[in-house]
């Protein structure tokens, strides 16, 4: 994911206490070794989503994942859009509905 769009991926934690999630970028420098990661950089997922997701710190404007075709389609770039065939093993969905002040 991390190649394909740099800054959009996220890994969510399930443990015994609770629901953790760092930046994918993290993971990778780490080497995938939760022992690696800068204490820093694990967060609740409740914060995590509020902090870097909601205030649009993670992620790229137009990106979508068609699961049911396994496609990812990129944003628009250089005149173009780019569809990815790619398959996610595992994911969440999460949408977000702005309301009437």
């Amino acid at each position: 994911m991390e190649s394909l769009a740099n800054n959009c991926s996220a890994v969510i934690d399930y443990s015994s206490t609770g629901y953790t999630a760092v930046a994918g970028t993290d993971v990778i420098v780490a080497g995938a070794n939760r022992r690696a990661l800068p204490s820093q950089s694990l967060t609740s997922l409740g914060d995590f989503l509020a902090d870097r997701f909601l205030g649009c710190q993670v992620g790229y404007r137009g990106l979508y994942y068609d699961a049911h075709r396994r496609l990812l389609t990129l944003p628009p770039r250089l005149g173009h859009t780019d569809v990815v065939a790619f398959f996610v093993s595992d994911r969440l969905r999460i949408e977000i509905e702005e309301t009437a002040r």
